[in-house]
């Protein structure tokens, strides 16, 4: 059987199709890892009963936050670096004005979703684009690309605690400094295989300072990181499942680490991708601490 032939319904998709690569909304990963902290922040700061409504609205805001920055180091990078092979800019996949339209969409429809929140949220949620904005001149100049990025990721913990209408507290700035260590660790993982495109193209980072003992300081991250959120879990008092969630995501360290080693091509990007897991297991273990005790 033959299918009608839609030319109009055709361009559609692949023009949406080259959106959603620009967005890079076909690497969910980063998307996982940013908004983990943010669910973990809100359970902590409503005591496990948050407002799903707000915590959904926050988490699309930040989606489409994201997808902002992507466009726009998209666009930095097809002006700052004198070979920039990602970029789809420099490459003609779109427009300088097509990218413009898209990073307006994004950020005011991240705008508009906010807006339903509490008053306080804004005064946190105006330096998000600020920060994102300031990241591909800081990667071209700083070799604290992955701790810039760790901010960023952490700055989710206060939104989500002022979504819920709670002024961020001891517990929230301990689990920022958490989620800045380990987003410093995960983003150095990202950046081990690129080593030498990144210095190729005239970006700066930790991995290329560390070299072949990054391993060390991403370990050193993590297990900071992870005292950090047990000194949260100490001020916000979540009981047995936290600790579990927190055991878990020790031990699933070695395991990264061997990733690391045995697996010279994909293992970093593999080991970046099961910090998931370890996201995972510290948002089960305070998830079932609150399920138990409402028990």
């Amino acid at each position: 059987m033959r299918f009608p032939h839609h030319p109009p319904l055709a361009a559609w998709s692949r023009q949406l199709a080259r959106y959603f690569y620009l967005c890079r909304l076909n690497h969910p990963t980063d998307l996982a890892l940013l908004l983990l902290p943010g669910v973990w922040a809100a359970l902590l700061a409503a005591d496990g009963a948050p407002r799903w409504g707000s915590v959904a609205l926050l988490l699309l805001a930040a989606t489409l936050v994201r997808s902002a920055a992507w466009v726009f180091n998209d666009w930095m990078e097809s002006r700052l670096l004198p070979e920039a092979p990602e970029s789809f800019l420099a490459r003609g996949v779109v427009s300088v004005k097509e990218e413009w339209w898209v990073l307006g969409l994004l950020l005011g429809g991240a705008l508009l979703l906010l807006l339903p929140l509490p008053g306080q949220l804004l005064y946190y949620a105006w330096t998000a684009p600020l920060l994102l904005a300031a990241y591909p001149f800081l990667k071209t100049r700083l070799l604290l690309t992955q701790p810039y990025l760790g901010f960023c990721y952490a700055w989710l913990v206060p939104l989500a605690y002022a979504a819920q209408g709670v002024t961020p507290g001891k517990t929230a700035w301990l689990l920022f400094v958490a989620t800045l260590l380990w987003a410093s660790a995960f983003t150095t993982l990202y950046a081990l295989p690129r080593r030498s495109y990144e210095q190729r193209v005239g970006i700066r980072s930790l991995a290329q300072l560390f070299g072949n003992d990054s391993w060390l300081f991403i370990t050193v991250l993590q297990l900071s990181a992870i005292s950090s959120l047990w000194l949260a879990g100490r001020q916000a008092a979540p009981g047995m499942f936290f600790g579990l969630g927190l055991l878990v995501a020790v031990l699933l360290i070695p395991y990264q680490l061997w990733l690391l080693f045995n697996h010279p091509l994909q293992g970093p990007l593999r080991s970046y991708r099961s910090q998931v897991w370890s996201g995972l297991a510290i948002l089960c273990g305070i998830g079932f601490h609150y399920l138990c005790r409402g028990q």
